[in-house]
């Protein structure tokens, strides 16, 4: 246990823990406050016409609180995973850490560009909505990409701990 705290005490780890809890917190956030629009967000849906039917179906009261949304804590949130899953991938990963942090950097200005097509699109401009059907895929490959393998090692290493008796 001792060893765990001392771990945890360790500077960049308290950042990367704190990242993840404010990851998940945003997280909740948007997950209740989506229940509000009465429908999936636009940031799960890549295509054109799936977009164009959702935005169609939103009320005034539901494309506003969607752009508040998008404008507010889903900004927060592509920051705060990106930089957690490539503090991750920076501590965990050794020599390969570099390459490996690359998805999570590049999830993030693709994330906050798929935000501003959602932005322009609750407002009624959606020529950009062919861009987001190609950002959306990508934000989520990319994440992924990184989130994968994190998981695989800490499955990996919480399996191959010693074991108490």
């Amino acid at each position: 246990m001792t060893g765990l705290i001392q771990r945890i005490s360790r500077p960049p780890l308290r950042r990367l823990l704190f990242l993840f809890i404010v990851t998940i917190a945003i997280l909740i956030g948007i997950f209740f406050w989506d229940q509000s629009t009465n429908g999936r967000p636009l940031d799960f849906i890549a295509s054109v016409s799936g977009v164009q039917k959702r935005l169609q179906a939103m009320g005034s009261t539901d494309k506003a609180i969607h752009f508040l949304l998008t404008l507010t804590l889903d900004t927060l949130l592509p920051l705060a995973y990106g930089s957690f899953l490539a503090g991750v991938a920076l501590e965990a990963f050794g020599e390969n850490r570099k390459w490996l942090s690359i998805p999570a950097f590049l999830a993030i200005p693709i994330d906050l560009s798929e935000n501003v097509i959602q932005l322009f699109a609750l407002r009624g401009y959606q020529a950009l909505l062919p861009v987001k059907a190609v950002l959306t895929p990508v934000k989520f490959i990319l994440i992924f990409a990184i989130a994968v393998p994190i998981a695989i090692v800490g499955l990996w290493l919480i399996y191959k701990r010693p074991h108490r008796k």
